[in-house]
């Protein structure tokens, strides 16, 4: 058997899990189209997957019961979020993980310089 069959493998055979998030804004509102980058791994595989935050700003993610998993939250407008599980955590364990996103703060003002 080839390495990425043996991957392949033992990433199906894990138990998996369902992890909801609920993406917010700081008004509790849902935040529609936010990219969730989703890494998980063992030592025996890493996998990834890209979703976006559906109308009602849930984004559900399956991943590896025995997997450490870590999240990223992209949304235009907000500031990055960033989650790390690792296995058994009770966050996991929640239905529905709620996610606040804080508006993107302001780098400074543009001032023009003619010379």
């Amino acid at each position: 058997m080839t390495v990425a069959a043996l991957v392949l493998l033992a990433a199906l055979a894990a138990p998996s899990e369902r992890i909801v998030l609920r993406v917010l804004d700081a008004n509790g509102m849902p935040v529609r189209g936010a990219h969730v980058l989703t890494i998980e791994g063992t030592s025996e595989y890493v996998r990834q997957g890209l979703t976006r935050s559906d109308s009602t700003g849930r984004a559900v993610a399956e991943v590896g019961g025995d997997a450490y998993v870590g999240f990223q939250i992209l949304a235009d407008g907000f500031e990055p979020w960033r989650l790390e599980l690792a296995p058994g955590s009770p966050d996991r364990k929640r239905k529905v993980i709620e996610v606040r996103l804080l508006p993107r703060r302001s780098k400074g003002y543009a001032v023009p310089v003619v010379h």
